[in-house]
């Protein structure tokens, strides 16, 4: 199978997330639909399955928040959380849009569980021109684009994990990871 079905491999990340398939320790209660509402139903989350999404142009961006905020629902994430992960894609959809030349990028995502709760997890990749100065475009007010820029800052202090790896010339990868620390909500 390779590598990407290796599960020996060593996996990065923050040492609050369980096992791939674990399951959630909160129950959630039953729907009306379901054969006897009053039973509690068991959230399983698969770990391992990640969803890219290409954006290139400004109704894509919308396209992302409406699917990730779909994941976001599903798991059980509070509406003040899904609200932080609203806005951390709409901050990194729209700086593949304005910043990358027209080559755009993409975001890729994950559900997250572990001692810290449920959450989603956001990697923007571009291959645009890159920061030749993170540190000063993490700075509230600076932007290139003719932005208010506060996007990024925004996005780190939504984050309890923020990265951001970038090479001038050479495109940027920023991590955003925003767990939920009140558990699973009511569906």
């Amino acid at each position: 199978y390779g590598r990407l079905h290796d599960r020996g491999r060593i996996r990065s990340g923050l040492e609050w997330r369980k096992e791939i398939g674990a399951r959630v320790g909160n129950s959630l209660r039953g729907r009306q639909r379901n054969d006897c509402p009053h039973h509690s139903v068991e959230l399983i989350i698969a770990m391992n399955i990640s969803a890219l999404i290409p954006i290139s142009e400004v109704s894509q961006v919308g396209e992302a928040r409406r699917r990730i905020g779909s994941l976001a629902i599903n798991i059980g994430l509070s509406e003040t959380v899904r609200g932080q992960v609203a806005i951390v894609v709409t901050e990194l959809g729209n700086n593949l849009v304005k910043h990358t030349g027209g080559r755009g990028g993409s975001l890729v995502f994950r559900a997250l569980s572990g001692e810290e709760g449920l959450g989603i997890e956001i990697l923007s990749l571009d291959q645009g021109p890159g920061m030749s100065n993170v540190a000063l475009c993490m700075t509230d007010g600076y932007s290139t684009a003719g932005s208010p820029g506060t996007g990024l800052g925004a996005v780190s202090r939504l984050s309890s994990c923020f990265d951001i790896y970038s090479l001038p010339t050479g495109g940027t990868a920023i991590l955003s990871e925003t767990p939920d620390p009140h558990g699973v909500e009511d569906l």
